[in-house]
């Protein structure tokens, strides 16, 4: 970059320089633009600035040659990019130049390419042609490397020193700032592989629940499969003893016997082609249980009828077969006890009744006795239905009035 040319000896010094312009140009409403018509081509230094905005006003060719800024461009500029002192510092030194306080600085400044120069500057106040307003003329030489007065030298070194220490404070805040942000990346980084091994860790640990779920549904299935296997086989044993005997008493209790096996053998076969979580739907299985009960009593009078208002409700396989029982038990006694030659119908019923299940079965027949309690005669079906009620924690009711004898029971659905 080109350099000013230096004055040549016996030159005019900076000082007397600025002492002469305003000798020459006193401070008057034109003394700004007859001051750089003049001092355009000057091998000086020299600019105006605002010292109430620190704004240069004006730049005269050596100034745009020696800080590396064309004139355009140094027209509107803040002199704090070119004076590296605080703006507090810079704004001080202004204001007493302008109040004619002092008008002697030595400063360092920054030039285009960032290096620094020590530099001398004159600045005294002129009056600005469109607003009458002072402003300040500065004459800038440049003393890089050349001594300075000594009146100026601890101030300049004070400040050099405040500037060394501020910029070796942004350096540590900034340096600080790297290593924060460093160890947040490497955080992150290590947050990145723990979350890795852990997801890979859960997925294992999935796999190795689903296998054990799965072998253990197996094992639930052949379980249920030969259980299921073994009601049959009893069942069937049951019914051909039923068969061979001659006694019509044994026939009914092998018969009572065989529908209790029946029900449970229903119980388990639902649960082998159904859901691996131990539950039924138990509409399913009661109507499992009432069909073949049907067919038993099929050509006989009176017939079975099921009148299911509940379309699908999962229970739990010992809830389900106790109450597949006592639907058992009230069909098998209804049958047992409804008049011969009746025509009409066994009818069962099952509804829901707010937070209860109610299950009806009702058959034609005479009043019943008074002082009737259902498992208190001799019989086992009602005194296990009322058992089983009670393990419920429900409530059996009968009625017999209108021709008809109503078993209800209402347990918790």
């Amino acid at each position: 970059m080109n350099r000013p040319e230096k004055p040549k000896e016996g030159g005019i010094p900076p000082g007397l320089l600025a002492m002469l312009i305003l000798i020459l140009f006193p401070s008057s409403a034109l003394a700004q633009t007859r001051l750089f018509d003049y001092v355009d081509n000057h091998t000086s230094i020299m600019m105006l600035v605002d010292p109430d905005t620190g704004i240069i006003m004006d730049a005269n060719k050596t100034a745009s040659a020696f800080y590396g800024y064309p004139q355009e461009v140094l027209r509107g500029m803040s002199i704090t990019r070119i004076n590296v002192l605080s703006p507090e510092e810079i704004r001080a030194e202004m204001q007493a130049a302008a109040a004619q306080r002092r008008n002697y600085f030595v400063f360092p400044h920054r030039i285009a390419d960032g290096s620094i120069r020590t530099v001398e500057v004159y600045s005294s106040p002129v009056v600005a042609p469109a607003d009458g307003r002072r402003i300040l003329l500065s004459i800038v030489h440049d003393i890089t490397g050349k001594s300075v007065p000594e009146a100026e030298m601890d101030a300049y070194r004070v400040r050099l020193n405040a500037l060394v220490e501020t910029r070796a404070r942004e350096l540590v805040e900034a340096r600080s700032m790297n290593a924060i942000l460093a160890a947040a990346a490497i955080l992150a980084s290590l947050a990145g592989v723990i979350l890795y091994f852990g997801v890979r860790n859960q997925r294992r640990s999935e796999a190795a629940i689903r296998a054990a779920l799965e072998e253990r549904n197996n094992l639930f299935a052949e379980l249920q499969h030969r259980v299921k296997n073994s009601f049959a086989a009893i069942a069937s044993l049951i019914h051909i003893e039923q068969s061979r005997t001659r006694e019509e008493s044994v026939r009914s209790a092998l018969g009572t016997l065989g529908g209790r096996v029946d029900t449970l053998a229903a119980l388990y076969r639902l649960m082998h082609e159904g859901r691996m979580d131990g539950r039924v739907d138990l509409p399913r299985y009661l109507r499992e249980i009432v069909g073949p009960l049907s067919a038993a009593i099929e050509g006989a009078a009176p017939r079975l009828e099921m009148e299911c208002g509940i379309s699908e409700l999962a229970w739990d396989a010992k809830r389900a077969s106790n109450l597949g029982l006592i639907l058992n038990e009230l069909v098998t006694n209804a049958y047992k006890h409804s008049p011969a030659g009746e025509t009409g119908s066994i009818r069962v019923t099952l509804e829901r009744c707010g937070p209860d299940l109610r299950l009806s079965v009702s058959n034609p027949g005479d009043p019943l006795p008074t002082g009737f309690e259902p498992g208190t005669g001799s019989g086992f079906g009602l005194l296990m239905v009322r058992e089983l009620v009670r393990q419920f924690e429900g409530s059996l009711g009968f009625d017999s009035s209108g021709g008809r004898v109503d078993f209800t029971i209402r347990v918790p659905a």
